[in-house]
């Protein structure tokens, strides 16, 4: 080795930010990324698809496994990031937010209406839930407190938490979580006493209107559980998190992969790094108790396996399925219990649908991040692959109206097309073991029919509940299951958020980036929390403590 190397597995969001970091803070040291897929982004990536409409002609579809990110406004701490991190700008393009961030419509009932701002937000609630206003300041103080404990402003409390708080990380347990809670009842009060709470007990402690609570509980499919088994503090950070940032924001000239594109670009053009793609990690060495580095395989081309030697190794993909399958045979077996107790988060499966339909003339009614659309408010706990039709809950993002600028439409030259429409129709995704089942055995079609009798079912709701006649102007559809994140980062049970954050699941519990195992780390959405936001955050923790670990070692 001649120069001194860092691995890092995975090259979603998590792998991109923390090789970048990492790459940018020790040019010593030669950042290799090493990704299994032909492309980078992992779960929040965008794909490329040449369809041939209903029509006869063919189109190019940016299609997107995202739909909303927070914090990457201009004074946004992730837009903050992404410039330390050198980033073009140009080459990503602007972040907006959405007019509005959700509506929750159910048959026969006014629409629910959650707003981009917290302060928005009160306004409303306390001009239509006046007899809620005790409970309503209570909410805000609430959530005003967790604001400020979760980036503690300069002082003893910041400093205590950047010195202890990495040092706790390293005790054995009981002690570690034993001290961990000592510190950050006195750093986080707010957070160590609603540790234990669910969203839903969080909210009937505020509340008793069951309207209000359904509409602050409408987003649930943006954290991966329903209010009865959510953490409390993590569905309230979610939202704090939008809030605070001015609402869900999304490229407004490109897709979704832009983002992505450019931090790969940033790390092997500034930062001296190197991205491998359709490179699979097979086997880690390991000598002496120490993680030595990793062999691969390329998934195409004439060299069938390599090594990478490696001072340190970030393990930036799932959990389980990854991270736990390279290293189980080198892990202590009550840390490696852990790591297989962990539940996984729900799995999505989305309806594409290209359509000529005039959508952009429906902004006022389809201007928001989230549209969902639900068969009661019940079914956001009830929902499930044995009640559907008849429960549901879908989440509609209309991209091409919000976004008109982004070209996610375009004909084979290039060129944006105006009047067609991109509508996205998320839910809860059936057993993604079912489908991988009835995918690899597809000898009559099964599969294929259980896509279309699904995409019959969205499309035909949605045509109810939100957009007229959409039915009858579909250009093309398409699907995506549970079964189909295989391609795009192999989750654990197509888990779409990593550890489902119960209560049991979230912060303190969740691992550290500190594995059991020399030289060994873990980041993005496992150690912190899912979605883009959490993978980010969990990225610079990494970076953290591997640059601790490199300057410890020297």
């Amino acid at each position: 080795m001649t120069k001194k190397q860092i691995v890092v597995i995975g090259a979603g969001v998590a792998g991109l930010v923390c090789a970048n970091l990492l790459a940018k803070e020790r040019p010593d040291y030669k950042v290799i990324l090493v990704e299994g897929q032909e492309h980078v982004g992992g779960l929040a990536q965008a794909w490329k698809h040449t369809p041939v409409l209903r029509d006869g002609q063919k189109v190019q579809v940016d299609y997107e496994l995202t739909h909303a990110i927070s914090e990457m406004g201009e004074s946004g701490t992730f837009h903050q990031l992404y410039t330390d991190l050198d980033v073009d700008w140009e080459r990503i393009g602007r972040f907006e937010a959405a007019p509005q961030f959700a509506q929750f419509i159910t048959p026969g009932k006014e629409p629910l209406i959650l707003y981009n701002t917290l302060e928005e937000n009160v306004a409303s609630f306390l001009e239509k839930y006046p007899e809620e206003r005790k409970g309503i300041n209570r909410f805000v103080r609430f959530m005003e407190n967790l604001d400020q404990q979760r980036e503690l402003p300069i002082g003893l409390k910041r400093t205590l938490e950047e010195k202890v708080a990495p040092r706790i990380a390293e005790f054995p347990q009981p002690w570690k979580i034993l001290s961990q809670v000592a510190l950050f009842s006195y750093t986080k009060p707010t957070f160590v006493g609603h540790r234990n709470d669910t969203y839903e007990h969080l909210l009937d402690g505020f509340f008793n209107n069951e309207e209000l609570k359904t509409t602050l509980s409408m987003l649930y499919g943006y954290v991966g559980l329903p209010p009865s088994t959510c953490s409390g503090n993590l569905f309230s950070l979610m939202l704090l998190s939008y809030w605070r940032g001015g609402g869900p924001q999304a490229p407004a000239e490109h897709s979704f992969q832009a983002m992505h594109d450019e931090l790969a670009r940033v790390l092997e053009e500034k930062h001296g790094g190197e991205v491998k793609l359709r490179s699979l990690v097979t086997q880690v060495i390991v000598e002496e108790g120490k993680i030595k580095g990793v062999e691969f395989e390329l998934q195409r081309g004439r060299k069938p396996r390599s090594t990478l030697e490696a001072d340190c190794v970030i393990f930036a993909g799932d959990l389980q399925k990854s991270f736990l399958e390279l290293t189980k045979d080198h892990l202590p077996p009550k840390y490696r219990t852990k790591i297989e107790s962990y539940l996984m988060s729900m799995s999505l499966m989305a309806t594409h649908v290209v359509t000529d339909l005039p959508l952009h003339e429906m902004k006022a009614q389809l201007g928001y991040a989230a549209n969902i659309l639900a068969s009661s408010p019940e079914a956001i706990e009830e929902e499930d692959e044995h009640n559907f039709p008849y429960e549901f809950v879908f989440y509609v993002n209309i991209p091409t109206v919000l976004r008109p600028d982004a070209g996610l439409i375009k004909d084979l030259e290039g060129k944006p097309i105006d009047d067609l429409h991109l509508v996205d129709i998320v839910m809860r995704a059936r057993n993604p073991k079912k489908s991988r089942e009835m995918r690899d055995r597809d000898k009559r079609g099964e599969y294929a029919s259980f896509k279309d009798r699904h995409m019959d079912q969205m499309i035909g709701i949605t045509d109810q509940l939100l957009i007229p006649e959409l039915a009858q102007h579909v250009l093309h559809r398409s699907m995506y299951t549970g079964a189909t994140y295989d391609r795009y980062g192999n989750s654990c049970e197509g888990a779409v958020y990593s550890i489902a954050p119960t209560v049991e699941g979230f912060v303190p519990n969740r691992p550290s980036p500190i594995v059991p195992l020399g030289g060994a780390f873990l980041t993005g959405a496992a150690i912190l929390a899912g979605g883009v936001g959490g993978a980010t955050s969990g990225a610079i923790e990494t970076a953290r403590a591997v640059l601790r670990y490199l300057n410890k070692k020297e």
